[in-house]
C-alpha cells in the first residue's frame, strides 16, 4: 500500500529506445520512482492506495510493484533555507522508524522541498512541519490506514480513534525533546 500526503503527477521520460514513466521525489531529478505501464497519471493526496507497494530494480532503483503487506508513506514538506529552518519530518524520539529514502530539491529561490519515504507500521507517528506559520500536520499509522490532522487538532484525532495521544501537546505546541528529526 502507498500513501502520499501531496498530490503527484506521473511524467514520461523519453529514452533512446523507449520511454519510462516515473514520479520525481524531492524535486526534479532527485529520486525517480519508476511506475508500471497501467499506473494512473494522477496520484491522489492523503489516501492509502491499495494493490501497490514499493520495491526496487536489480540495480536498486525504486519502483512501484504489486502489493505486499507493507505500507509506504511518502511525506513531503516545504523548507525555507533563507531563514535557517530546515525541519522536515519528525518522529517520536523513543520510537523506531524505517527510512527508505529521502530527497530534497529547490523550487524557486530559497524555498525548497523535502520528501521522505518511510515503511510504516502500526503506531507510527510523524510530524510534518512547515516553517513560517505553515500547517504542522500529524500523521498516525493505525490498522494499515493513515490518519492525519493539523497539530492543534491531534488530540481530537487520537480521542476519536480511542487511542492515547503518544506525545505532549500544550496549547497546540509540542515539547521538542519528545521528537527527533527523521530527514
Amino acid at each position: 500500500m502507498l500513501y502520499f500526503n501531496l498530490r503527484r503527477t506521473v511524467t514520461t521520460l523519453p529514452k533512446p529506445f523507449d520511454e519510462i514513466k516515473e514520479i520525481s521525489i524531492g524535486g526534479i531529478g532527485v529520486i525517480y520512482l519508476l511506475t508500471p505501464e497501467n499506473f494512473p497519471t494522477q496520484i491522489p493526496e492523503r489516501k492509502v492506495i491499495k494493490g501497490l507497494s514499493l520495491g526496487s530494480t536489480k540495480s536498486g532503483i525504486l519502483r512501484i510493484v504489486p502489493e505486499d503487506d507493507n505500507l509506504y508513506l511518502f511525506l513531503d514538506c516545504k523548507i525555507d533555507c533563507s531563514r535557517g529552518k530546515i525541519v522536515a519530518v519528525r518522529g517520536l524520539a523513543q520510537a523506531s522508524y524505517h527510512v527508505i529514502a529521502n530527497g530534497c530539491g529547490e523550487r524557486g529561490g530559497a524555498v525548497g522541498w523535502v520528501t521522505g519515504i518511510f515503511k510504516g507500521k502500526d503506531g507510527d507517528v510523524f510530524l510534518v512541519e512547515e516553517p513560517n506559520g505553515g500547517k504542522n500536520m500529524v500523521y498516525f499509522v493505525y490498522r494499515n490506514r493513515v490518519y492525519h490532522r493539523e497539530l492543534q487538532y491531534a488530540k481530537a484525532m487520537f480521542k476519536a480513534l480511542r487511542k492515547e495521544i503518544p506525545f505532549t501537546l500544550i496549547d497546540g505546541k509540542i515539547i521538542s525533546e519528545e521528537w527527533r528529526s527523521l530527514i
